[in-house]
């Protein structure tokens, strides 16, 4: 069946917004995207002679790792970590002993109002 004249008269016009707004949506996910992956690898830092000075378990706060470790370099915390492979958290926290020089490795930063502290990712004592 053909359509007639009036009835492609009164289709509506095509709307080049929605097709700007999906573009422009996908361009800030992408952008979006490719800063937190070079924000996260340039948070990479590495923390050489560190005095463990004590350890411990922080229950109910939330999502934040539940293990902390207290150095002479500062606090950092310990939890598994999809964008590092890092899963062994719990293994590594029982390998690090109070008094003992370690290198850390960590990622991530520390925002004291938020209660976030570096993520331990490896550990590797350091031999005096």
């Amino acid at each position: 069946m053909a359509s007639s004249r009036a009835e492609l008269s009164q289709r509506k016009p095509y709307n080049p917004k929605w097709w700007s707004f999906t573009v422009s949506a996908a361009l800030v996910v992408i952008l979006a995207s490719i800063i937190t992956t070079v924000a996260w690898n340039s948070s990479d830092y590495r923390y050489y002679g560190c005095v463990v000075e004590d350890k411990d378990r922080v229950a109910g706060v939330g999502s934040a790792p539940p293990m902390r470790v207290y150095t002479t370099c500062g606090v950092f915390s310990m939890g598994d970590n999809i964008w590092s492979l890092t899963f062994d958290a719990a293994e590594i926290y029982a390998d690090i002993h109070i008094g003992v020089t370690y290198e850390i490795h960590t990622v991530g930063w520390h925002a004291s109002l938020l209660g976030q502290y570096p993520l331990i990712i490896n550990v590797r004592e350091e031999k005096e």
